[in-house]
């Protein structure tokens, strides 16, 4: 059959119309669908890119927290078991000690006597294993050693190891809960001395430092120490500063019979 028969013709134009036809028809729309697919597929990709790109540091970073938390974790553990094993060395020494004299609580003897030299060296080899605790340990247990090596030393009479100890005690763990009764202790035996200076130094700080009771009963010491020794302005000064910080307190009237005190005195 010849190809320029009407048939062929015909069939030819309509492979024309219909090419353009095809070419000439819209794409498919885009549903939402389509687009929340196409942004969530984007969103994959960056993921995966960061992933890839940096799992080195991620697990870096994941391991170096791990460790940290080890580290403190250990670190917590091996201060707890220190402090135990401190506190019960200090159990063992003071099971050690020789028994005070049962007239002591009746204010009819001193504690110990110091006549007795079996007495006396117990009480010294005592304090010197409290040192030796305090020597091991840190912060809390250290200063709960050094003020019992203190008490143990002013047992034995021995003031100038006790003012030793004291001061370690009082050093060991600033703010702890050993600072207030080792200072007082060590305030005390310098106004026994008559290291008035000292004594008022240190009374200062404890009022400075502590709170509550603690620097109401040390800004009362140290009103008793200006008291003895005649400053009544210093005096003055204290009671002022006990009124604006503690003026709920109940021991005001203590603060008010001082101040009488100093007042009938100077007149």
């Amino acid at each position: 059959m010849s190809r320029n028969t009407p048939r062929a013709g015909v069939l030819r134009a309509l492979s024309k119309l219909g090419g353009n036809v095809s070419n000439e028809l819209p794409g498919a729309p885009i549903t939402p669908a389509d687009q929340e697919a196409d942004v969530f597929f984007k969103v994959q990709m960056k993921l995966a890119h960061w992933v890839y790109g940096y799992w080195k540091q991620g697990l870096a970073g994941i391991g170096t927290v791990l460790l940290l938390t080890l580290i403190v974790g250990q670190t917590a553990t091996f201060l707890r078991d220190q402090q135990r094993d401190g506190s019960a060395a200090m159990a063992a020494v003071e099971r050690s000690m020789p028994e005070p004299s049962p007239l002591a609580q009746y204010g009819l003897a001193p504690l110990d006597d110091l006549t007795d030299p079996e007495h006396v060296t117990a009480l010294e080899q005592a304090a010197q294993s409290f040192e030796d605790v305090a020597a091991a340990s840190t912060r809390l247990a250290k200063a709960e050693a050094w003020l019992r090596a203190g008490n143990t030393w002013s047992r034995a009479g021995n003031t100038e190891r006790a003012t030793v100890a004291y001061q370690a005690a009082y050093d060991a763990d600033p703010g702890g809960i050993y600072t207030y009764a080792a200072g007082n202790r060590l305030a005390a035996i310098h106004r026994q001395a008559e290291r008035t200076e000292q004594a008022t130094e240190l009374l200062r700080e404890l009022a400075s430092d502590q709170k509550g009771y603690l620097a109401e009963q040390a800004l009362l010491d140290l009103m008793d120490v200006q008291l003895e020794s005649g400053d009544t302005e210093s005096l003055q000064r204290l009671v002022a500063e006990f009124r604006a910080r503690f003026d709920t307190s109940p021991r005001l009237e203590q603060v008010q019979l001082i101040e009488a005190e100093a007042t009938s005195t100077g007149s």
